[in-house]
């Protein structure tokens, strides 16, 4: 729980089928300041955002049930969730540029703990002590 007079921690949701990668990044995430959350699909983020909202939704490509791109759309037509910004991650090079406003930035995978801070920064100037 966040005092009164401090701001809260920017909130990310992870979505990815490969749950050790997700807990990774939410290790990582932690321990610089962010509150994270995990889901394993598309479908049980949308559940997740049912009950509260993040500032960013970083999310794998390819997932069964339902990928990232499909996600996205969801996300960007519900106006509760429009504000998210959405980062894909992905070892796929053919995902095309977001000219639609559809994610906010690409991961390649694999990257570094210390690219995924960078991009956040860059994607939203989020940081867990703005």
């Amino acid at each position: 729980m966040t005092a009164p007079n401090q701001p809260a921690r920017p909130a990310i949701l992870i979505v990815d089928d490969e749950y050790g990668l997700g807990e990774m990044l939410r290790d990582v995430l932690v321990d610089v300041g962010y509150e994270v959350s995990l889901a394993i699909n598309g479908r049980r983020a949308l559940a997740q955002l049912q009950d509260r909202t993040f500032d960013v939704v970083l999310t794998d490509v390819m997932m069964p049930v339902m990928g990232g791109a499909e996600l996205a759309q969801a996300l960007r037509a519900d106006p509760r969730h429009r504000h998210v910004r959405i980062l894909f991650m992905t070892s796929l090079l053919s995902v095309a540029p977001s000219e639609d406003g559809l994610y906010d930035a690409i991961l390649e995978k694999p990257f570094t703990p210390e690219h995924l801070l960078a991009t956040l920064d860059a994607v939203r100037g989020l940081t867990p002590d703005a």
